[in-house]
């Protein structure tokens, strides 16, 4: 999938450490400053079934105890995604759009206190080895 990649493209830009304060699939209780991205399902594009294309989807939280850090952060994340086209790493996956499914948005508090966002990305990939896709 895709979250792994995406994840260590945004640290490649200097948004955190990759294991250390940007995670996939698990966002571990510490520390309380963090970035977490997942795979998800997203919408497809009908037609494009038959396309050597695939949309993957990231959902990616942010945990902190600063409102206003989180808003900073994913206003980096989200301009350097937008539009994004090419590898996100050496010898990943082709990207060739990400467009945002769910604006970053504020949802709430954890257990402990901590401000919770959140937002939606679908990335059109180009597919390798589909012999029965144009």
């Amino acid at each position: 999938m895709i979250a792994d990649e995406v994840a260590k493209y945004l640290t490649s830009l200097g948004l955190g450490t990759y294991g250390v304060d940007v995670f996939c699939n698990k966002m571990p209780d510490t520390p309380d400053e963090c970035v977490c991205l997942y795979d998800v399902n997203t919408w497809r594009y009908q037609p494009g079934s038959a396309l050597s294309m695939d949309h993957q989807g990231v959902d990616i939280e942010i945990r902190t105890n600063d409102y206003q850090s989180a808003k900073t952060k994913y206003k980096l994340i989200h301009n350097n995604l937008m539009a994004f086209g090419g590898y996100l790493i050496a010898g990943g996956q082709l990207v060739t759009h990400v467009d945002c499914d769910v604006a970053p948005n504020y949802v709430g508090c954890d257990q402990d206190n901590r401000y919770l966002w959140s937002s939606r990305y679908r990335l059109l990939v180009e597919s390798v080895g589909d012999v029965y896709r144009l």
